[in-house]
């Protein structure tokens, strides 16, 4: 192998590195399905629906809880009988966000995972069927046992 051949290699093989090095690897985690006895602890109407079962500041812009047992749980809900979850596998991410109008619905929830750092992404629509009422939306979901117990969240309305 000539000079020439040896240098233009190597230059090809340190471009295919850093392009790898610099490369967007999100991993995304989407809510489990989940047995029916969890989904009816759980609120189905989110908007104004949380604060009968969670004990969430209505004062609080943002509230974010990740959850990875059961203690954990039964500190923030006003119930005695919690779902069965198996904590070694999950975790739960519950929490509340001020909207300006009854007229928000969700269109996406997942956890963007980038270089270490969690996210919890929630896409959230106007319907334009609501009351101009500032109030919260409530969300939860069952991901995957997450690694950090750091929880990042981005909310993005359309």
């Amino acid at each position: 192998m000539s000079i020439h051949q040896f240098f233009f290699r190597s230059i090809i093989l340190i471009t295919l590195v850093c392009q790898s090095c610099d490369s967007n690897d999100i991993t995304t985690l989407y809510p489990l399905d989940v047995s029916q006895n969890i989904q009816d602890f759980f609120p189905v109407n989110y908007i104004n629906s949380g604060n009968d079962i969670f004990i969430f500041d209505e004062k609080e812009d943002v509230s974010l809880y990740v959850i990875n047992n059961e203690k954990e749980l039964l500190e923030i809900t006003k119930k005695d009988q919690i779902p069965v979850i198996d904590w070694q596998k999950y975790t739960l991410l519950i929490g509340q966000y001020r909207v300006p109008s009854t007229a928000y619905l969700f269109s996406e929830q997942s956890i963007q995972i980038e270089k270490g750092k969690q996210t919890l992404l929630l896409r959230l629509e106007n319907s334009l069927n609501g009351w101009n009422v500032i109030t919260h939306i409530y969300f939860w979901g069952i991901y995957e046992k997450l690694p950090d117990s750091k929880v990042d969240l981005s909310v993005e309305i359309s």
